[in-house]
C-alpha cells in the first residue's frame, strides 16, 4: 500500500509538471482552452491551496453494540495541500490524525483500556492516515465557473493507508467525503467536511468478516495561494489579440525547436521521478524484510479465553485468536505451553467444577491440535484459585495459555 501511495504521488507530480509548464517562447504568447467552463488551463504555480480541520470521529467496527454512540466519539484532525487543475477537478495530498475508541471481546486484544458495562473491554488508540485524493467541484462541474460563488459542494475520493502511533498495525484505507466550502474572502474558505475512511477489519485489532468504517465531521479553513482564479477564454483571447505581433512569431522552426527542448526537459524530470520511486521501492522492500525477520523472533504471548457458565465449548469469536496462536506455536516447536483450566468457585459443586476445568482445558487443547500444533507441546493443568483480574468472579470461567 505504501508503494502504491508513492507511485500515485509521483504520477500526480509529473502530470502537474508537464501540464503546468509554460510552453511559450519569450517572443510568443499562446492560450490553451480547457474545454470545460470556457476557461484557460492554468499554470503549475497557479491555484494551490492548504487546508486544516478539527472535529470528531466514530469508529464503526464489529462490537459497536458494546458501547453507546457517545462513548465512541473520538477526536480527529487533518491537514492537506493540493491544486485545482481545472475549475471542477483537482488533487490533494492529506494526512488525517485520529483518537479512536472501540470495544473488544478479549482482554488480550489490542489497545485495551478497561471494562465496559456489557462484558466487553473498552479500547482507545491513536492513528494516522496519509492519502492521495481526487477532488470534484460539483458547482463548477455542472454549472458555469464563478470565482465569487459563496457556497460550493466538493466531493472527493482517494486511497492511502492507516497505522497506529507505534507503527505496529498497518491497514489500507479508502477515503471519501463531502466538503461544504463557504467563501469568506478571496484567499480564505471555511470548510465543513463530512468524511469517511474504509479500513481493513483488523485495524482495531479485532477479526471479522467485513471492513470497518471511520466516520467524522470537521470544521476548518483553506488558504488559497495566488493565482487563485481561472481566466476566461474570452479574456485571454482578447489580451492576446491586442498584443503586438512581430515577424519573429511566424518562425515555425523556432517554435518547434523551443517545444522540443521543453519536452525533452519534461521527459528528464519524469525519468528522475521514476528513479526516485524505484529507490523508494527498494527501501520499502528492505524495511519489510526487517519487519518479517523481527516477527519471526517474537515470542508467543499469554492468552486467556473466556467461557459462558457451565460451558466448555470454545466460542466462535475466539477461534481467530487460537488460529494465530497455533501458527506461532508451530513456528516454535521446541517451546512447551501450559493450558490451564479455571471455573468460578461461586457456581456449582467442587467436584463438578473440577471436571469442568478439565473439560475446558481439554477443549482448547483439541482445537490447537486440530490446527496442527504438536500435542507434546501442550501441558494440561487445572487450578481452583481465582483468576479475576478485573474483580468479577465470572472471569474465572476461563482457560489461560502461557509459555512453560
Amino acid at each position: 500500500m505504501k508503494k502504491c501511495l508513492w507511485m500515485a504521488f509521483a504520477m500526480f507530480l509529473s502530470f502537474s509538471i508537464v501540464k503546468g509548464e509554460d510552453l511559450d517562447t519569450a517572443q510568443s504568447k499562446e492560450t490553451k482552452h480547457s474545454g470545460v467552463n470556457n476557461v484557460v488551463t492554468n499554470k503549475f504555480r497557479d491555484n494551490w491551496f492548504i487546508s486544516l480541520g478539527l472535529g470528531g470521529d466514530v469508529y464503526m467496527g464489529q462490537n459497536d453494540k458494546a458501547m453507546s454512540f457517545g462513548d465512541r466519539i473520538g477526536f480527529t484532525g487533518h491537514i492537506s495541500g493540493g491544486k485545482w487543475i481545472v475549475p471542477w477537478f483537482g488533487a490533494q495530498i492529506a494526512i488525517d490524525g485520529y483518537r479512536l475508541k472501540g470495544a473488544s471481546y478479549s482482554g488480550n486484544g489490542a489497545y485495551i483500556q478497561g471494562w465496559t458495562d456489557n462484558k466487553y473491554f473498552s479500547q482507545k488508540w491513536y492513528a494516522a492516515s496519509p492519502h492521495v485524493d481526487m477532488l470534484f467541484n460539483l458547482s463548477n462541474l455542472f454549472g458555469r465557473y464563478n470565482s465569487k460563488r459563496v457556497y460550493e459542494p466538493v466531493i472527493y475520493t482517494g486511497f492511502g493507508f492507516i497505522t497506529d502511533k507505534n507503527f505496529d498495525n498497518f491497514s489500507q484505507a479508502t477515503h471519501f467525503g463531502l466538503i461544504n466550502k463557504f467563501r469568506v474572502a478571496d484567499a480564505w474558505d471555511l470548510n465543513l467536511n463530512l468524511r469517511f475512511a474504509l479500513v481493513n477489519n483488523d485495524c482495531d485489532g479485532q477479526g471479522g468478516s467485513r471492513g470497518d468504517l471511520i466516520g467524522g465531521l470537521t470544521v476548518g479553513a483553506s488558504y488559497k495561494f495566488k493565482k487563485r482564479t481561472f481566466t476566461s477564454f474570452a479574456e485571454a483571447s482578447e489580451n492576446t489579440f491586442k498584443q503586438p505581433v512581430s515577424t519573429e512569431n511566424n518562425n515555425d522552426d523556432a517554435k518547434l525547436k523551443a517545444l522540443e527542448n521543453q519536452l525533452s526537459a519534461s521527459e528528464k524530470e519524469v525519468e528522475n521521478l521514476r528513479e526516485n520511486v524505484k529507490d523508494l521501492e527498494n527501501q520499502l522492500a528492505e524495511a519489510n524484510k526487517k519487519v518479517e525477520d523481527a516477527e519471526k523472533n517474537v515470542s508467543v504471548p499469554g492468552l486467556t479465553l473466556y467461557f459462558t457458565a457451565d460451558s466448555y465449548t470454545v466460542q466462535s469469536r475466539d477461534l481467530y485468536l487460537l488460529k494465530n496462536l497455533a501458527r506461532q506455536m508451530k513456528d516454535n516447536p521446541n517451546q512447551k505451553y501450559v493450558v490451564c483450566g479455571y471455573a468460578d468457585s461461586k457456581t456449582g459443586e467442587a467436584s463438578y467444577n473440577e471436571a469442568l476445568r478439565n473439560k475446558r482445558a481439554q477443549s482448547v487443547i483439541n482445537k490447537l491440535v486440530s490446527y496442527g500444533v504438536d500435542k507434546d507441546q501442550l501441558i494440561k493443568e487445572t487450578k481452583d484459585s481465582s483468576l479475576n483480574p478485573f474483580g468479577a468472579y465470572v472471569l474465572d470461567r476461563a482457560v489461560m495459555i502461557t509459555e512453560k
